[in-house]
């Protein structure tokens, strides 16, 4: 399992992506969830995190810290979700819901 990002030249966006690495096929990952970014999110601050998967590895709780520009300014925040099955699921309130999930 792992978080990644991708840009599209085109669309001037960011989208995170995770995947997981099957053993039978590790060269063939699955995107397991992806979520579009806003036109103005130019970068992930620290990576996009794994911080806990299911063992069968269709699910993980992530965390990815976007920034935004506003301005002349960059803002960073924080985003956790449950990713499976194709959805992200973001939790209310940034970062707190994820350490009550835990």
């Amino acid at each position: 399992m792992c978080g990644n990002s991708t840009y599209s030249g085109p669309d001037k966006r960011l989208t995170a992506v995770w995947l997981a690495y099957p053993f039978a096929t590790p060269t063939k990952p699955r995107v397991i969830g992806s979520i579009r970014e806003p036109t103005n999110i130019t970068s992930f601050y620290g990576g996009i995190t794994v911080d806990w998967t299911n063992p069968s590895g269709t699910e993980v709780i992530s965390s990815w810290e976007p920034s935004r520009v506003t301005g002349s300014t960059s803002v960073t925040y924080s985003d956790d979700a449950v990713i499976g099955g194709g959805v992200v699921r973001q939790f209310p309130s940034g970062g707190i819901a994820l350490f009550v999930a835990w």
